[in-house]
């Protein structure tokens, strides 16, 4: 639909980067980098993966080729932090020239580099698995986060009713939207359960994500995603009870989708998920829903920072365009955990593109200092005198804001909305509404 130029939807944006869930066991580009670059380069043991490759019934030893990709990295030159970034780049640079690469007296076809680049990506999946299953315990504080964003839609959706008619954008979405560039999805998969636990409870209103693409469901036990045209398709039904949603963009994919590479579906298959966030990252294999092919990893719609320009699937490119839309269009912008990294040349392309305007808009900055001692927001001048760790990252923000426009906080991740033993939803609304 077309909006109106009154019309600011979402208002809020929440933009989680890597830092977000580092408490949760993610893992940043310098973590994965360091970690992969010691199995393939080091040969150091990587559980999950050596377990796979020593069982040779595993379909996976079909697809994986690491000792493919151990050759290929022989040539990548630079410290842990690049690895990821070069390796990428180099696959890259050949498949989008439709070339061959050969490394010494080893010569690999468009079609190996391709299964290597699938590789590199499983190796970073299973990665995230080993660390979350590490760091399970420390859910909890997420779980809280996400609650307060339901109650959030909760509470605004009484607010909204009063005023708006059923085909108006304020009745039936959220004046929050969040993006996040991580795969590991916490926030969607949070918000899913406590959505579905409500909805079965609710007869007032119905709570969806706006995935910015409907996921075909597996059963009819979750409905994982709403868009707009379904929304209001059934809010003018008077006898329904209203759906309200929120926009959630995983700009750069998440693991546990797939796109069918016959009929084109994208899908995904959380039925089996539990409490274990982890569990959702050891799925290898997931049997298409509309047609019955079954899918690999090698069919995840996955973003990764490259210094190559490269063709992506369609979804891909849709979800960068709805990035952009909604960026425009917001007042206030959370950013959890993300230090605009020199490698993400798309993240950093779409932020000067959208906020070159001369609007002014005001922006929340979480990230971590050794220095921090205290749970408190700071101006620019202040941050400067206290935070010299953090010049860099300063820059960029107020850069981009304008000093006046942007506040500091090195807590660090949730630990920003932390009161005592627990996240404080009074804390996030306060930021939420520009109070702060």
């Amino acid at each position: 639909m077309s909006f109106t130029s009154e019309v600011r939807l979402p208002e809020n944006i929440i933009f989680v980067g890597a830092g977000f869930s580092r408490n949760a066991g993610g893992l940043t580009t310098f973590d994965l980098s360091n970690k992969i670059k010691e199995f393939i380069k080091d040969n150091k043991p990587f559980p999950s993966v050596d377990k796979i490759l020593k069982d040779k019934n595993n379909e996976l030893n079909n697809i994986l080729k690491i000792d493919t990709l151990k050759k290929i990295s022989e040539i990548i030159i630079g410290d842990d932090n690049s690895f990821l970034a070069n390796l990428f780049s180099l696959l890259d640079y050949n498949l989008e020239k439709k070339k061959g690469l050969k490394v010494k007296d080893k010569y690999f076809d468009v079609d190996e580099l391709y299964k290597a680049k699938k590789t590199f990506e499983f190796l970073i999946q299973k990665s995230m698995y080993e660390s979350f299953k590490e760091n399970i315990k420390e859910f909890e504080h997420y779980w809280e986060f996400c609650k307060c964003l339901q109650q959030y839609m909760i509470n605004e959706h009484y607010e909204k009713i009063v005023k708006y008619n059923p085909a108006d954008p304020e009745y039936y979405m959220s004046s929050l939207g969040v993006v996040t560039l991580n795969w590991d999805g916490i926030v969607f998969l949070e918000m899913m359960k406590l959505n579905n636990e409500f909805n079965h409870r609710s007869t007032d209103v119905g709570l969806y994500l706006d995935f910015g693409e409907l996921i075909l469901k597996r059963k009819d036990k979750y409905i994982f995603s709403m868009n707009e045209s379904s929304v209001q398709r059934n809010n003018k039904n008077k006898n329904n009870k209203p759906y309200r949603i929120m926009k959630y963009l995983a700009a750069h994919g998440m693991f546990g989708t797939r796109v069918c590479p016959h009929c084109g579906v994208y899908f995904a298959d959380f039925d089996d998920f539990k409490n274990e966030h982890y569990d959702l990252l050891a799925k290898n294999f997931m049997k298409c829903p509309n047609c019955g092919t079954m899918t690999s990893i090698i069919n995840a719609p996955l973003y990764y920072q490259s210094y190559v320009d490269r063709r992506f699937v369609y979804l891909i490119e849709k979800w960068e365009e709805e990035t952009i839309n909604i960026l425009r269009k917001a007042k206030r912008y959370i950013f959890i955990g993300y230090s605009f990294p020199e490698d993400d040349l798309q993240m950093r392309n779409i932020m000067f593109n959208v906020f070159s305007d001369g609007e002014k808009r005001k922006a929340y900055v979480i990230d971590y200092s050794e220095n921090n001692k205290g749970n408190r927001w700071y101006s620019e001048e202040e941050a400067r005198k206290i935070f010299k760790d953090k010049e860099i990252l300063i820059n960029k923000y107020t850069g981009i804001f304008g000093k006046e426009n942007v506040k500091f906080n090195f807590s660090g991740g949730l630990k920003a909305f932390l009161a005592g033993e627990g996240i404080s939803c009074e804390m996030i609304n306060e930021v939420l509404k520009g109070k702060i």
